[in-house]
C-alpha cells in the first residue's frame, strides 16, 4: 500500500511539474509576439524622436542661413550707398578744387585788360 501511495504521489507530482512546464511554454508562446510588437513600437518611437530632432536642427540652420543672407544683402546695399555718397562728395570736392585752381587764369569780370596768362599783371599797352 505504501508503495502504491508513493507511486501515486510521485506520478502526481511529476504530472503537476509537466503541467506547469506546459503552462509556462504556452504562456511564453503567447507573450513573445506581444514583446516583439512592443520592441517595434519602442524602435519606431525612438526613430520618430530622432527624426524630429534632426528636423529641428535643420530648420534652425535654414532660418539662420536665411537671416544671414538677408543681412549680407542689406549690408551690401548700405556699403554701395556709402561708396556712392563718398564718390559723389569726392567728385564735388575735386571739381571745387579745380575751379579754385582755374580762377586766377580766367578773364576778369570787369574786362579791365588783365592778362589771362599772367594773373595779377595788367596789360600796359606795349
Amino acid at each position: 500500500m505504501k508503495a502504491a501511495t508513493r507511486y501515486g504521489q510521485d506520478m502526481g507530482s511529476q504530472e503537476y511539474q509537466n503541467a506547469f512546464n506546459r503552462y509556462q511554454t504556452n504562456r511564453s508562446n503567447q507573450l513573445q509576439p506581444l514583446g516583439n510588437l512592443m520592441s517595434s513600437g519602442q524602435a519606431a518611437a525612438s526613430n520618430q524622436g530622432t527624426a524630429a530632432g534632426n528636423y529641428g536642427t535643420n530648420a534652425g540652420q535654414a532660418y539662420m542661413a536665411g537671416g544671414q543672407a538677408t543681412a549680407a544683402g542689406q549690408l551690401g546695399v548700405g556699403n554701395t550707398i556709402n561708396n556712392m555718397l563718398g564718390t559723389a562728395a569726392s567728385s564735388y570736392q575735386n571739381q571745387q578744387n579745380f575751379n579754385d585752381f582755374l580762377k586766377p587764369y580766367q578773364a576778369p569780370q570787369s574786362g579791365q585788360g588783365a592778362d589771362p596768362y599772367m594773373p595779377g599783371l595788367r596789360a600796359t599797352g606795349f
